[in-house]
């Protein structure tokens, strides 16, 4: 079974606004994972999964 993180169930809330070089390492690690031919990254809600788990990162 597959767990998958709701939204709400974070324990740190979304923060408003990424900084510029973030939102670079957002693009990069789901370009590389496409490239690799990960499957999940072909689900079409995988890319707002990523960026919420990029969000809960501490700046």
């Amino acid at each position: 079974m597959e767990f998958v993180e709701e939204v709400g169930e974070s324990s740190s809330p979304p923060r408003a606004a990424a900084s510029p070089h973030l939102l670079d390492v957002r693009d990069d690690v789901y370009r590389r994972l496409v490239e690799d031919g990960n499957d999940a990254a072909s689900d079409p809600g995988f890319r707002e999964q990523l960026d919420a788990h990029f969000s809960r990162l501490p700046p």
